[in-house]
């Protein structure tokens, strides 16, 4: 078997001599050299040690930030996919009854949320049977002031149980912690409608967030229930 060699510090120190460009042609290497720290006379050790530490500095920063925008973009092409996923699948419907049943049952699946809700405000008339399973109810005044004048509300880190409650019924009351608030334009001319997005996730929705998929999504889910409703 052959013996293993391995190079003196003489050599490599005559081979960086020779060949004074190796360390600009070869960055990599510098993550794994440790910079000199001991001052000499003159500045030219000490702007070495400053040169490599910001080197190395700079190649950690670069990769943290390629990795994190690498997470990003898979994160918001996933996003994407759920949303045409479920935007096709409520496009695919054949009924009303259908249509509550794939937003309600099926959407939460397409999207990895919780809960997604159509909740319209109690009213002065019946709600028709045909779709009374489907639609939850809210007392008066909840979507109102709920959505505070606005017809789009991300939340986060929701802890007030009868806040969530008032809006999803009892049994809700300790599971939805973040959630998208959209209302529905002209589903009745009566009172309030709005779709919900919900999570126990704290953080899954909040204001930060961009919301122009979740508005698409509203669009199709509120175009669809018009069409239905008027079938």
């Amino acid at each position: 078997m052959t013996e293993t060699t391995y190079l003196t510090a003489e050599q490599v120190l005559t081979f960086l001599k020779e060949n004074p460009d190796f360390l600009s042609k070869n960055e990599d290497i510098l993550a794994h050299i440790t910079p000199p720290s001991v001052h000499k006379s003159g500045s030219v050790v000490d702007f070495q040690h400053f040169m490599l530490n910001r080197l190395k500095s700079d190649k950690e920063r670069a990769i943290k930030d390629r990795k994190a925008l690498i997470e990003i973009s898979r994160s918001n092409m996933s996003t994407l996919n759920r949303i045409h996923t479920a935007a096709l699948r409520i496009l695919d419907v054949r009924s009303l009854e259908e249509y509550l049943e794939t937003v309600i049952t099926e959407l939460p699946l397409i999207l990895d949320v919780d809960m997604v809700a159509i909740i319209l405000e109690k009213g002065d008339y019946e709600l028709p049977h045909h779709y009374s399973n489907g639609i939850r109810m809210a007392e008066k005044g909840v979507i109102t002031a709920l959505l505070e004048g606005q017809n789009f509300k991300l939340q986060a880190n929701i802890t007030n149980p009868e806040y969530v409650s008032s809006l999803y019924g009892k049994g809700a009351a300790h599971l939805v912690k973040s959630h998208a608030l959209v209302q529905l334009q002209d589903i009745s001319k009566h009172t309030p409608c709005l779709v919900a997005f919900a999570s126990r996730n704290p953080t899954v929705f909040d204001d930060t967030q961009g919301t122009e998929l979740i508005r698409f999504l509203t669009q199709v889910i509120e175009k669809t229930l018009k069409y239905w409703l008027a079938a």
